[in-house]
């Protein structure tokens, strides 16, 4: 039950103690007290109750959403927050105001004036507890949807090439302020409300129980020397990410060798730069080792197999930063390595002489690339200056799906009799589709179409011995072949 209590005046004390202060004189004070009526009545109770009924039956879906045009590419998962499983986090509180026409002016603004406070009016407004609130980001959101940034510090080594020490990140953190504010606008939507949009024909049945999670980007630092600055190396412009889990030890070798050459490189201001200029020879003297590479209708060993890995994850450096593509080829059949992450058609084959990658440098200064790889996950990232460009990526759409041939049997009399050998694996072939926007800064758009045109390929059986004859049909009454015939 509510009753009124009991107050000293504090003000009148703290003036008198200060006059005592200032005359150096020391006397009795005498404490005055006035009542103070209580700040949540039984009747203000009886309000908030019907409401909290209400509210305790919400299941607030949080959406994540990146809110300042970054790039950052996060999961589009849904969280729950089941207001009845986590009642602690609410903190309803009681307020009063003035209320002038739509307007309601808080009791702050307000100077305490015994009539202006018999004008006040009160309301129950539904806000988070600010630990528990914290205790619930912390436990449930941030773990799958924070990262923390990392910085990068380019030097020179002894001889002037360039080095590393770590490499540059971009974080995520989530807004939480932002999301506090989300949450409470639909905690404090009341089903009255809804009911009185709904009848004005408006659709807030979404807007009822949806509050944007909003995302936020946190730039890893780039620190490089003065002369690079100069030239434009800032900040983090874009990455490649590709991952080669699953290959042989000799295909590691040749993507560790490959991505090497590249480490360190800049692509000056207004150039193209070819992958395969950059590549060298590749050969045994260059650590290169023999391993299965696409040539033409088959797939043999030769030196460098694997460096494809290499230039695939060097193109989605130039794809994801909006860079122009002037020369880009994809495999001649789908590879399981190039369809992660992200689907197939962000592959791009190179052969030396043959089939280059090449990628324009476009921005307003150079460009350096860090190129390495991590366990089994490659990157390549390029150091440049940002000029808030805005890439969009639409697919992968597949079409025009065409089965494998049957199996293709290659018999080598070197090989004993009953030797059997899976030689190439059976590949379906289809088209895959990506499509790519780019908004510059001063609005103009550049639209681009990434087709990938992968064709059907049989799985090749090599077996031990001599091609066996084939044995003559055994000839049919020919009026017997009419009658089926016809």
């Amino acid at each position: 039950p509510s009753a009124a209590g009991i107050h000293i005046d504090i003000k009148k004390l703290q003036d008198e103690l200060a006059s005592m202060n200032e005359q150096g004189v020391i006397h009795d004070v005498s404490l005055d007290f006035h009542m103070a009526p209580p700040k949540v009545t039984a009747e203000d109770m009886a309000v908030v109750l019907p409401r909290m009924e209400e509210i305790i039956k919400k299941k607030i879906i949080l959406t994540p959403k990146i809110v300042d045009g970054s790039t950052v590419i996060i999961n589009d998962k849904e969280y729950v927050f089941n207001v009845a499983e986590r009642f602690e986090v609410l903190k309803p509180s009681l307020t009063q105001y003035l209320q002038l026409g739509d307007m309601r002016i808080p009791v702050s603004l307000i100077a305490e004036d015994s009539r202006a406070m018999e004008l006040l009016k009160k309301d129950w407004v539904i806000d988070l507890n600010a630990q528990k609130y914290e205790t619930y980001i912390n436990e449930i959101l941030a773990p799958e949807l924070e990262a923390p940034s990392q910085d990068v510090t380019v030097s020179y080594d002894a001889a002037g090439k360039i080095i590393f020490e770590g490499t540059a990140q971009n974080g995520v953190r989530i807004d939480r302020g932002e999301l506090k504010d989300n949450m409470k606008a639909v905690l404090n939507q009341s089903e009255a409300d809804v009911a009185a949009s709904v009848a004005s024909g408006i659709n807030v049945s979404s807007a009822a129980k949806l509050a944007v999670a909003p995302l936020k980007e946190v730039k890893g630092k780039v620190n490089v020397p003065d002369d690079l600055r100069a030239r434009g190396v800032t900040d983090l412009f874009s990455v490649g990410y590709s991952n080669f889990a699953g290959s042989s030890s000799k295909r590691i070798v040749n993507i560790k060798t490959g991505i090497a050459k590249y480490n360190g490189l800049i692509i000056p201001k207004g150039e193209v730069f070819s992958f395969n200029d950059n590549l060298g020879p590749v050969d045994a003297a260059n650590g290169y080792v023999e391993e299965l590479v696409i040539k033409g209708d088959q797939t043999i060993p030769e030196f460098g197999g694997g460096i494809c890995q290499v230039s695939s994850t060097f193109f989605r450096a130039g794809l994801f930063g909006g860079l122009p593509i002037p020369e880009r080829k994809a495999h001649s059949y789908a590879v399981q390595y190039y369809a992660r992450p992200g689907g197939h058609g962000l592959d791009c084959t190179i052969y030396p002489g043959v089939t280059d990658c090449k990628i324009r440098n476009d921005t307003g200064g150079d460009l350096l690339i860090q190129a390495y790889t991590d366990g089994l996950d490659m990157y390549f990232k390029f150091y440049g200056t940002p000029d808030n460009r805005k890439i969009v990526l639409d697919g992968p759409y597949y079409s025009n799906q065409v089965g494998a041939p049957s199996d293709k049997v290659i018999y080598n009399s070197s090989k004993a009799a009953g030797y059997y050998e899976v030689k190439d694996q059976p590949h379906n072939g289809f088209d895959a589709v990506w499509y790519r926007t780019v908004t510059l800064a001063d609005g103009n758009e550049v639209k681009e179409t990434f087709k990938s045109r992968y064709q059907a390929r049989p799985r090749v059986i090599i077996k031990g011995g001599e091609k066996p004859v084939e044995s003559a049909p055994a000839k049919q009454d020919k009026t017997e072949m009419d009658g089926f015939s016809s």
